[in-house]
C-alpha cells in the first residue's frame, strides 16, 4: 500500500515537470533519498512525506478504501494530459447559421435583373 502512495507521489511530481532532484532541494534532501522513496526501498519518517506533499502542492488524506478506485481515477484524469485537441474554428458564424430557402435566390435574381 505504501508503495503505491510513493508511485502517486511520482506521478504528481512528474506531472509538475519537477525532477528527483529539485524535489529533493526544496525539502531538503538527496536525489538519492528520493529514489529510493518513489521506488519503495525507504520509509520516510511524517515530517519527510508533510515536506513532500507541501513541494508537490498536495494533500495527505485518507480515502475509504470502497471509493480509492474512484478517486484514482480522477487524480489520474487530472494528471493526464488532453487526449483531443480542439479544432480551430473554420469559417463565419453565418455560414454556420445561415440556411437559404428558394426565396432568397429567386429574390437575388430579381434584384439582379
Amino acid at each position: 500500500m505504501f508503495f503505491q502512495f510513493m508511485v502517486g507521489v511520482k506521478k504528481l511530481r512528474k506531472s509538475l515537470r519537477m525532477t528527483q532532484s529539485e524535489l529533493g532541494m526544496l525539502i531538503g534532501i538527496d536525489q538519492g533519498y528520493v529514489s529510493r522513496l518513489e521506488t519503495g526501498r525507504q520509509n520516510p519518517q511524517a515530517e519527510t512525506l508533510q515536506a513532500i506533499a507541501e513541494a508537490l502542492e498536495a494533500e495527505i488524506i485518507f480515502v475509504p478504501k470502497k471509493l480509492a478506485r474512484r478517486v484514482h481515477s480522477i487524480i489520474d484524469e487530472h494528471l493526464s494530459p488532453p487526449t483531443q485537441t480542439k479544432r480551430p474554428f473554420a469559417g463565419n458564424v453565418m455560414d454556420d447559421i445561415f440556411i437559404p430557402d428558394g426565396d432568397d435566390e429567386e429574390s437575388q435574381r430579381g434584384s439582379n435583373i
